[in-house]
């Protein structure tokens, strides 16, 4: 269905226009799920898609990190969102569960993969903006992640082999997506569980940011270019390891030290960080973080030839000998 006037006239919005944009880039145009949770920055995004005449629909996941009337009321808001867009309305809903923030969130992305396909969508729009962009960066920074961490959250991610997440927002502020609410007459949900210390990101987001940002106000405006220059050398120390690797092989977990203690140390460890994931699937890769890694990479890269062994998560040992490295699990670890 063809957009209102009213929707049609949010197209001249700076922040719908650079939306837009991306997300003809990112998904080719094609019919597209945008996930909302009924807040100003993913209803900002569906506005910005139905002025732009997508094929979309909306998407809401119910979770339980707040009551459950809460949370219910976040999907009628949604659900009413959709009948003003005159978009198809998708919901699911994740089990109560006590999990991480990462577990968490591959949860709501296999739900919202699975509503793409129910509905015939390839594409999975999420409103994660410049903002959210310079957070994640900053944490990762603070987390000792490796190169691709501090590149922050990709514009495109495969979720499975028929959806793919597309990220149209990131150059976008979180203040501009909600000044095209305000301009759509639209009031979004609030999720006050964001005002509070509760979490690290919430404590940087209400807190450090603004003290950071009003000495430093370019910081957000080059989140977005600086994140691609960061993605780029990622792929490229990526592409290093896995020449690395082949080179080195003896066998499928054992590898000649001598050329991976000639290698830079930002390759060696993507090397080691790429055999642990390929080992356990089950292995988070915000867990591998630098204290887990470096130590192992500083060992290889050493003169000793005293047997060393480092344990890491999911049972992963790496063994350092003096001519060879190893990798296996313990059971006990695991």
């Amino acid at each position: 269905m063809a957009p209102t006037p009213a929707i049609r006239a949010l197209r001249r919005h700076p922040a719908a226009a650079e939306i837009a944009r991306a997300w003809r880039r990112l998904a080719a145009s094609a019919p597209t799920l945008v996930a909302c949770s009924g807040g100003p920055d993913s209803s900002a995004l569906a506005f910005a898609l139905a002025a732009a005449n997508a094929d979309l629909a909306l998407a809401h996941v119910v979770h339980h990190g707040r009551t459950r009337d809460l949370a219910l009321a976040d999907r009628d808001a949604t659900r009413t969102l959709a009948r003003v867009l005159a978009c198809p309305f998708l919901e699911a809903e994740i089990p109560p569960a006590r999990a991480s923030e990462a577990a968490m969130r591959d949860a709501r992305y296999a739900a919202l993969a699975d509503l793409a396909d129910r509905s015939g969508r390839t594409f999975v729009a999420t409103a994660h903006h410049a903002d959210d962009q310079l957070e994640t960066m900053l944490l990762a920074l603070a987390r000792g992640t490796a190169l691709s961490g501090l590149a922050g959250m990709p514009p495109l991610r495969t979720l499975t082999e028929h959806a793919t997440l597309v990220r149209p927002c990131l150059a976008v502020r979180r203040i501009d997506l909600a000044s095209l609410c305000a301009q759509a007459e639209w009031t979004p949900r609030h999720d006050h569980t964001n005002d509070t210390a509760s979490t690290p990101r919430n404590a940087l987001r209400n807190h450090a940011m603004p003290a950071l940002l009003a000495v430093l106000p370019g910081l957000i405006q080059h989140a977005p270019r600086t994140a691609n220059l960061l993605r780029d050398a990622a792929h490229e120390v990526a592409d290093a390891a896995a020449r690395l690797l082949d080179t080195a092989r003896i066998a499928p977990t054992t590898f000649d030290r001598a050329p991976l203690r000639a290698a830079r140390a930002v390759v060696l460890a993507r090397a080691l960080r790429s055999l642990a994931l390929a080992s356990d699937h089950h292995t988070g890769a915000d867990a591998l973080t630098a204290r887990v890694l470096d130590p192992a990479v500083d060992a290889i890269r050493d003169q000793s030839t005293e047997p060393r062994e480092f344990h890491w998560p999911r049972g992963i040992v790496v063994r350092v000998d003096a001519h060879r490295i190893t990798l296996r699990h313990h059971a006990e670890d695991r």
